[in-house]
């Protein structure tokens, strides 16, 4: 049977609060409690309280808001979840919640406030959401009040604590120094490539970084200021994205410990996954929280770090620019070998022309027999064989040769010259004596029939 009490206790707006108090003869009967009210003052002794609610026809275009406000325990020691399963309950499976719905969020940070929003035009009538609340490894008895409001626009948790924020489409758009998912955060803010020094810090600190540009790492540098070192200071660093997203976060922990031999921490950060927020019109932050054990003077810095991809893509770049300067000049070099091997046969070819026109010309027996005269005088001796033939030629100088003989000699012995007295035998001079006389022998005869024509012309006249 369930155990709860009505109280007259009325909020600004004139609801009625319910209390409900969840011990162990919670549910004994095997039915759960349905909600049907705004708001609810629960005690919770025991880890699972789970209740639900009915989506009405009314509820299918609006946003059902859901808010858990702790009394106890207090912000920072909350262990507790809170799930919601769209007709089904939630279940653990392989140590991960099986629900439609939780803020996981709230339940990493150990917040006091949890929130859950349900978008409209998600359900159906009269589909069940079952809301269950879960202690986590913890035996205190837990306190809160329960709100459930059904909204036309979508809402932002805690109202985004105005007026350190406004809402917009469900993401707070916080003042500059306010950070979290509800603007209830004050925060100090890091600027890339610029020092925070002697900061005075005890307890626990929040920072926040923004970039103005994507960039993929950063390194985060932090240590005493001007090295001035206190024993036994204990500093925790943990570090998460602001992604807005309910149920996934990412947040990383660790403990660090300066001493003596380490006056400086340096972590590297991957921030690849902040990207820019069309609703803000700004880049998710990266959030960062300092604790140290004792009041200390600390410095900070933030500067880019080349990530392993651009490095890697550098070296690619390098490698291929490389490759194409050698190819280049690879091709550079076989270019110069091919022009200067074309020059070269160029200069070959012209020369070859120029130097059979001033050589002596090749000679056939034809063509000698063609330019030398034949012996006059029969049964002669030729001079280089001191044999007698009928058929001999004569040299300019008028030695008598066998034709066969002389074109030997000539062959062997360049310039060509008679075997006797050695003068010159100018083949060229020759040719063209021949060419001289052919023409005056062609020339001759028409010059004495045209004289013939003229002397019977004056008899006639």
């Amino acid at each position: 049977m369930f155990k709860f009490f009505v109280l007259f206790i009325c909020s600004y707006y004139g609801n009625i609060i319910i209390d409900i108090n969840v011990d162990v003869n919670f549910g004994e009967d095997g039915n759960l409690l349905e909600l049907n009210r705004e708001e609810y003052l629960i005690t919770q002794k025991i880890s699972n309280a789970t209740f639900y609610l009915t989506v009405s026809d009314q509820d299918i275009s609006k946003y059902i808001f859901l808010e858990i406000y702790f009394q106890f325990p207090k912000n920072g020691d909350v262990n507790f979840i809170t799930t919601v399963g769209n007709n089904q309950l939630t279940s653990l499976q392989n140590s991960t919640f099986k629900a439609d719905y939780a803020d996981y969020n709230a339940y990493y940070l150990h917040k006091n406030y949890h929130c859950i929003v349900m978008p409209a035009r998600h359900f159906q009538i009269n589909d069940t959401l079952y809301i269950t609340n879960l202690i986590r490894n913890d035996r205190r008895i837990y306190q809160y009040s329960l709100k459930i409001t059904k909204l036309a626009e979508q809402p932002c948790p805690k109202n985004c604590s105005s007026p350190y924020g406004i809402c917009i489409n469900g993401i707070c758009q916080c003042n500059s120094n306010k950070i979290e998912l509800d603007c209830s955060v004050d925060a100090v803010a890091l600027k890339l490539d610029q020092t925070l020094d002697n900061f005075t810090l005890q307890g626990s600190t929040y920072f926040y970084f923004q970039q103005e540009t994507k960039l993929e790492k950063i390194q985060f540098n932090f240590g005493f200021f001007d090295n001035f070192y206190k024993d036994n200071v204990q500093v925790s660093l943990s570090y998460m994205f602001e992604n807005f997203i309910y149920g996934v976060p990412i947040e990383i922990n660790e403990t660090c410990t300066l001493s003596k031999e380490e006056l400086t921490i340096s972590r590297i950060i991957d921030i690849s996954n902040l990207n820019y927020n069309a609703n803000l019109q700004r880049f998710n932050r990266l959030l960062l929280k300092i604790t140290t054990n004792q009041e200390s003077q600390l410095y900070f810095w933030i500067s880019e770090k080349s990530s392993d991809n651009s490095y890697n893509d550098a070296i690619k770049i390098l490698i291929i620019v490389l490759i194409s300067l050698a190819c280049s000049f690879l091709i550079l070099i076989v270019g110069c070998a091919i022009q200067k091997y074309r020059a070269k046969r160029n200069r070959i070819i012209s020369v070859i022309p120029q130097c059979l026109s001033e050589s002596q010309p090749y000679l056939t027996l034809e063509l000698l027999e063609q330019y030398l005269e034949k012996a006059q005088k029969v049964n002669s001796e030729c001079s280089i064989c001191q044999e007698k033939f009928n058929s001999m030629i004569q040299t300019p100088c008028h030695h008598i040769y066998h034709a066969q003989c002389l074109l030997n000699w000539f062959n062997n012995n360049q310039p060509y010259s008679c075997p006797n007295c050695r003068q010159l035998v100018d083949f060229e001079k020759i040719k063209m004596e021949q060419t001289k006389s052919v023409i005056l022998s062609k020339l001759i005869p028409s010059m004495n029939q045209s004289s013939i024509n003229l002397n019977q012309e004056q008899a006639q006249n």
